[in-house]
Parts: C-alpha cells; structure tokens; sequence
C-alpha cells in the first residue's frame, strides 16, 4: 500500500523489502486469502516440509495438517478470516514424507481499503519440535524417576 506521501517509486522499493523480507525470512510464513487458498509459502515453510511453494500455492491449507486434526485446524483457519488473531498458537504440521512438526503461529489479518473486510491473512511460525521432543523426554525420565523411587520406597518398608 503506498501512502499519500510515497512516491510510486518509494512504494516499489517497499514492496521488494517486503517480499524479500517474507521470501528469504528464516522463519516460516505462509498466506492464504479469503477463500482458503495458500498464496504465499516462504522459503523457510519449503524447509520445514519438504513441501515446493509450486506444489502448495492455490491449494487449500489443509494440506499441511494430519489427517486426523484437519477438520478442528481449519476451523481456526477460518477464524483467522473473520480477523481473529493468533498468539502463539502451536500446530501440528505435516512434511511431504510424513513427519509431525510442531510450530508455534503468530497471525495477523490483512484488510481490503475498507478496513473490514479480511482479504487475506499472513501467519509465520516457529518450529518447536526439538523442544517439545526434549520436554516429552524430560517427562519420562521424571516419571521413571518417580516410578523407581516408590519402588525402592516399598522395598525398604518390606525390609524394615
């Protein structure tokens, strides 16, 4: 959008700012507009799912997700198009080969000139799975801990 005191040019050079911004940004961005179409997919989003922009641009986001969690994340991918926010929303993602990523989303709507109507919505992520993986480990480590202490708890009660 260029503002009254931008010169076309100075709207150009903004416009390639941004997309440079949104192509080679290290974090995964994606938009889809209105109609629930990916119009956007960064280069980051092809790292994180083995997936080509080609493959996904015009698709629905629905292809992103497990099958068994599509229905309840396009329904918060809706939301985002009556210009609902997300904040730190995590999703699971899936790659072209199969896997399970799990990112937390940021989201902002993006409004025709009319101010209230959602003509598209950009959201960018962060990959957590190595984290989630480390505290899932963590977990079980404390629960097999807890488990082998009430154990040897039991056993000194039996020897006493």
């Amino acid at each position: 959008m260029i503002h009254d005191h931008e010169s076309p040019e100075k709207g150009s050079e903004t416009t390639q700012y941004l997309e440079n911004l949104i192509t080679y940004a290290n974090a995964p961005i994606i938009v889809w507009d209105a109609s629930l179409r990916i119009t956007r997919f960064n280069n980051a989003f092809e790292r994180l799912t083995g997936r080509t922009a080609s493959e996904v641009i015009g698709r629905s986001p629905e292809i992103l997700f497990p099958e068994t969690r599509r229905e309840e994340l396009m329904d918060l991918i809706w939301k985002t198009t009556a210009g609902e926010r997300w904040e730190v929303v995590e999703i699971p993602i899936l790659t072209a080969d199969g896997r399970i990523r799990t990112v937390l989303w940021n989201s902002a709507a993006v409004y025709e000139d009319d101010q209230k109507t959602v003509s598209s919505v950009i959201a960018q992520g962060q990959d957590i799975t190595e984290r989630k993986q480390a505290e899932e480990a963590l977990q079980r480590a404390y629960d097999e801990l807890e488990m082998r202490v009430r154990e040897r708890t039991l056993e000194l009660r039996e020897a006493n």
